[in-house]
C-alpha cells in the first residue's frame, strides 16, 4: 500500500499538465496567428514530441511496484 501510495502522488499530479500548457501558450502567443490549420498542428506537436522527450529520462520513483500490484488489493485493506 506504502508503494501504491507514493506512486500515486507522482502519476496524479497536474502540474505536469499544467506545464505543458503554459509552454505551449508562451510559445504561440509571439506567433500570433497561423498560416493554416497544418501549421498549428505542427507546431502543437513538436512542442508536446519536445516535452515528452524531456521527461523520458526521468524515472518516476516506485511506478515499477506500483505498476505490477495494479489491480490487487493490499491485504490491510
Amino acid at each position: 500500500m506504502e508503494a501504491y501510495l507514493s506512486a500515486d502522488r507522482q502519476v496524479r499530479t497536474t502540474n505536469i499538465i499544467e506545464q505543458g500548457f503554459k509552454e505551449v501558450k508562451r510559445r504561440v502567443k509571439v506567433m500570433e496567428t497561423f498560416p493554416s490549420e497544418g501549421s498549428c498542428i505542427r507546431i502543437l506537436y513538436s512542442l508536446l514530441r519536445l516535452q515528452n522527450e524531456n521527461w523520458e529520462g526521468k524515472p518516476i520513483a516506485n511506478f515499477q511496484i506500483y505498476h505490477t500490484n495494479k489491480g490487487t488489493v493490499p491485504a490491510s485493506c
